[in-house]
């Protein structure tokens, strides 16, 4: 699994607040995300939410190599 950090924190878009429990689900976006997220359209588009694993799926997670 890869996932990112945005700028106010997020991982993978697991907003802050977002509780540790939780496996893939849809993530309401925070106002940050929703604007910094405009660069991957060619034109302003609506964002709200987001479909992400959850936190727990990183805290189960295992490095294989």
């Amino acid at each position: 699994m890869l996932v990112g950090v945005g700028t106010n924190g997020h991982i993978g878009m697991n907003e802050p607040g977002t509780p540790f429990n939780t496996y893939a689900h849809i993530s309401t976006l925070a106002e940050e995300t929703k604007t910094v997220g405009q660069k991957y359209f060619q034109k302003a588009t609506v964002l709200s939410q987001g479909i992400t694993l959850g936190l727990q799926h990183l805290r189960e997670s295992n490095c294989l190599s």
